[in-house]
């Protein structure tokens, strides 16, 4: 790891093949991504900081022997391009578009009591058929008609069980 960040501050970096500058970039990356992202909130302008401070880094390097005085200064360095990016950007932080951000109140309650309405349906359709599967068919099946709303004397024209009985 060291390698390839000691990579960063020579002075010929633009002349490094661009294989190994890429892998110096990434480790770089790897680096100061998770900081940069959690500072500023959004992927893409982490992205563009990283960026930005990677030139700055390569433009003005300082030079050190120590692995870890290295890696404090590089995150420094990005962590102090993301200050000034928020700083640069904050007029706009808190500006919300009121197009984006009106609710019509009436097609939110019908959409939310309708899909309140489906789910509750769905959960009692549930419920009823699992507690007829607990019974015995034949009382699944008379349970099942009254259920339809078929009468008994239509089901079974014949029976001999007086119909409100059933």
């Amino acid at each position: 790891m060291a390698n390839r960040l000691q990579l960063l501050l020579a002075s010929d970096f633009h002349n490094l093949g661009s294989a190994l500058q890429e892998e110096v970039y990434y480790e770089y990356y790897n680096m100061v991504h998770g900081l940069i992202v959690y500072i500023i909130k959004e992927r893409a302008a982490a992205e563009d900081i990283i960026q930005e401070a990677f030139i700055k880094i390569i433009k003005n390097k300082p030079i050190f022997e120590d692995e870890v005085k290295l890696k404090a200064w590089l995150k420094v360095v990005t962590r102090n391009t993301a200050i000034n990016y928020l700083r640069k950007n904050k007029n706009n932080r808190n500006q919300l578009d009121t197009d984006s951000v009106f609710i019509d109140m009436e097609t939110m309650n019908q959409t939310a009591a309708s899909v309140e309405s489906m789910v509750e349906t769905q959960m009692m359709e549930e419920s009823i058929e699992y507690y007829l599967r607990q019974l015995k068919p034949e009382y699944r099946v008379l349970v099942e008609l009254r259920w339809k709303k078929v009468s008994p004397t239509e089901r079974w024209p014949n029976c001999w069980i007086p119909p409100k009985t059933l």
